[in-house]
């Protein structure tokens, strides 16, 4: 098939997964887009029914009628890649459904984003050192649960870590601080640099090099955003993957859970581990996926907080949760606690799903707790709670 580009959408490769598709039917129609914000256009591939149909009704205009329609959709965020598979009453209602959820993401961006500067993290992190400031009332709320989830592996997770991100430079090429810069850097983070009163919603700043950094815990937040607003839109059933976690409600058009497919230390793209859900998150925490190199080092972008040093890249750890905040908080905070101790907490904690896999003397060993034991079959896979 030719490839062509419709409303400067992307060539197609001809590697695209297809979609959307109507229940019962293969999935005609592939939608990929540049980003959640501003609003993106719905993009096809070149099959001419569906492509004069657009023409002549316009993009995510499709008529009523048809019956339930399940689509895919794909756009790039966070400098991540976010996919949808999701099921509405009519085509249009699932294209305007899944529009809905990008612009939440996109929201989600504009509240936590390091990287603009008229983000409501991004005022935070520019305010004058020994002022006292009033937060947002959504970003108040956002790191109030943060703080609560965080609080249940004490000290393994700080939302005020930017300034050890930067000593490390690990948004740009990164580098090895000095034992002068490093301590400096670990003043400047946590309570030391940044007072939160979360119960008053105002910060005050302490050390110019402070900064929160939402790293932790965007893409949790961003996830529940679109989740959130695919339900309020009438959406029967959902798959979101953004990075490495994945929300889902809802039964897949088979009718049955969604397969998650763990990826093997060495070759994400090879399978070691199937875990069954029908409504929940999985988030998976590892060094692998993301990391600088410097002095001949390789350097993880998970920080443990309590040293300012990154943590060492022992394996994986993905956490099964009914919350996709509460997941990525603690697949990151567990993740640093390492494979040991990660397992005692999750023995205690059976409210969630944790699953690890820790690379000791040349093998793999599988972890998981009774949290996860629902999820290790498609008959017994039911929600988290």
């Amino acid at each position: 098939m030719p490839s062509s580009a419709l409303h400067g959408c992307p060539e197609s490769t001809g590697m695209e997964t297809s979609a959307p598709r109507f229940a019962g039917r293969s999935r005609p129609l592939q939608c990929d887009l540049p980003s959640p914000t501003p609003p993106p256009e719905l993009c096809m591939n070149r099959l001419l029914p569906f492509l004069v149909a657009l023409l002549l009704l316009g993009c995510g205009t499709w008529g009523e009628g048809g019956g339930p329609a399940w689509i895919d959709r794909k756009a790039e965020a966070m400098d991540a890649t976010l996919e949808m598979s999701l099921e509405a009453p009519t085509l249009a209602a699932a294209v305007n459904a899944s529009q809905a959820a990008l612009n939440a993401v996109g929201a989600a961006d504009a509240l936590l984003s390091t990287k603009r500067p008229d983000s409501r993290v991004s005022e935070l992190n520019a305010g004058t050192v020994g002022a006292t400031v009033g937060l947002d009332s959504v970003l108040c709320r956002v790191l109030a649960e943060v703080d609560r989830d965080a609080r249940e592996v004490p000290g393994a997770f700080d939302m005020v870590i930017g300034s050890l991100v930067d000593v490390w430079n690990l948004d740009g090429d990164g580098r090895v601080p000095s034992v002068v810069e490093l301590e400096a850097a670990r003043r400047a983070s946590g309570n030391g640099g940044m007072q939160l009163d979360l119960e008053r919603c105002v910060a005050q700043r302490l050390a110019a090099a402070a900064r929160l950094e939402p790293w932790g815990f965007m893409k949790g937040y961003s996830l529940r955003a679109a989740r959130d607003s695919l339900l309020a839109h009438g959406v029967h059933s959902a798959q979101l993957k953004f990075g490495q976690q994945v929300v889902v409600f809802g039964p897949t058009e088979a009718g049955g859970p969604w397969r998650l497919a763990i990826p093997s230390l060495e070759d994400n793209r090879e399978e070691v581990f199937t875990l069954w859900l029908s409504d929940g998150s999985a988030s998976t925490s590892s060094q692998s996926g993301r990391f600088v190199r410097a002095a001949g080092q390789a350097i993880g972008h998970i920080l443990d907080p309590r040293t300012g040093t990154p943590t060492p890249g022992w394996g994986s750890l993905t956490v099964v949760a009914a919350d996709p905040l509460r997941a990525d908080v603690l697949s990151t905070a567990l993740f640093v606690l390492g494979p040991d101790s990660a397992y005692a907490w999750a023995e205690r904690h059976n409210d969630v799903g944790v699953l690890i896999l820790d690379r000791r003397d040349g093998a793999v060993r599988f972890q998981y707790n009774e949290g996860l034991r629902p999820a290790l079959d498609s008959a017994t896979a039911a929600p988290i709670r």
